[in-house]
């Protein structure tokens, strides 16, 4: 592929080998939906800069491999994945379709969860078991192809990150804070022991 222009809405972007390879890395292809992997913007959905412009994943996948996002219609996904880039997963729509989608599905703001069609229950077990074993919040939405607050709505009463460990202190550390104490300096002292 030589340099060429892709359209979505009514911007305009140069794209070559380089930058479609580079599109492409970032995604892992399943039987399912084809997740996004690099970085997020709100609500799970992946962006990635294209000639100094941030542009939605889906939409960039949708330009790429099925043609241009016309003004004012946006990328829709029949599965409901926000981190789905699969492009037969991928269809335009007006906005007024897109909430008429969005309330089928129950994604709306009123809905109690969101709705995902591919999380079975051994999935939300999977979600809360890799939670309890201490992974992150985001590393586990992307590899369901969740957002982060799904992921903590299905484990409510786990940390949102590892705490680090504390250190016990030293009879020479309580020595340190309490000659910094008398002298005034202490929260300059304190700051090695954070």
């Amino acid at each position: 592929m030589t340099n060429s222009t892709i359209s979505i809405g009514a911007r305009q972007f140069c794209v070559n080998a380089e930058t479609s390879a580079r599109f492409w890395r970032r995604v892992n292809k399943t039987d399912g939906c084809w997740l996004w992997t690099g970085s997020t913007a709100g609500r799970g959905y992946g962006h990635i800069c294209i000639d100094h412009r941030y542009e939605g994943a889906h939409r960039v996948s949708y330009a790429l491999a099925v043609g241009p996002v016309p003004a004012g219609l946006f990328v829709c996904h029949h599965c409901d994945t926000p981190a789905c880039v699969r492009p037969d997963h991928l269809f335009l729509g007006t906005a007024s379709e897109n909430a008429l989608d969005r309330e089928k599905k129950q994604r709306h703001p009123h809905s109690k969860e969101p709705f995902y069609p591919h999380i079975t229950q051994a999935n939300r077990a999977s979600i809360y078991a890799a939670r309890a074993a201490g992974m992150r919040l985001r590393d586990v939405a992307v590899r369901y192809g969740v957002t982060p607050h799904f992921v903590a709505t299905l484990a409510p009463g786990l940390p949102r990150a590892t705490p680090r460990p504390r250190r016990l202190l030293s009879e020479a550390d309580i020595s340190t804070i309490r000659h910094a104490f008398s002298a005034g300096r202490l929260s300059s002292s304190l700051r090695r022991f954070s």
